[in-house]
């Protein structure tokens, strides 16, 4: 059997790294981006709310 017509590894494909990834380690990551996203949104609001004080500090000046 030749290089090109070798079979392809489960594990090299990105849906075969996932499942070989032990269950902490996927917990971890799904904790990781949980906590990126959470931060994100909370950053947004609070910027937003910023925004919309100094807007309306500008007009009442």
């Amino acid at each position: 059997m030749d290089e090109e017509s070798a079979p392809v590894s489960f594990a090299s494909t990105p849906a075969g790294v996932a499942i070989a990834m032990a269950d902490p380690a996927r917990a971890g990551l799904a904790f990781a981006a949980t906590t990126a996203a959470a931060t994100h949104v909370v950053a947004s609001s609070l910027l937003a709310t910023y925004d919309q004080m100094m807007d309306a500090r500008d007009i009442n000046a």
